[in-house]
């Protein structure tokens, strides 16, 4: 039975990173088209246009994403609960 680091290393294995702490030279083990093993690190350089364009938007919506539902909207939560009693009791 797997359990735990056993578990993690069969079920996600890691085959390609942008990570900057990533070496240069380690391989991925997987075989590319040309039949050579296909470095672990994926450099901006490597990158086709296409690549590069979603890679681009993907980050814009992610900065979209997370500065507005992880930031603002909690924050604007707790303001609006605070408020809008004040807001109702003000009514005529």
């Amino acid at each position: 039975m797997l359990t735990g680091e056993e578990l993690a290393e069969r079920v996600l294995p890691i085959y390609h990173t942008t990570s900057i702490h990533c070496a240069e030279d380690i391989m991925s083990g997987v075989i590319g088209k040309d039949g050579n093993e296909l470095p672990m690190r994926v450099r901006w350089q490597d990158r086709t246009i296409g690549n590069l364009i979603m890679y681009i938007f993907y980050k814009s919506m992610r900065i979209f994403f997370v500065s507005f539902y992880f930031y603002f909207m909690p924050f604007a939560s707790i303001i609006v609960s605070v408020l809008l009693p004040n807001w109702f009791d003000k009514l005529p």
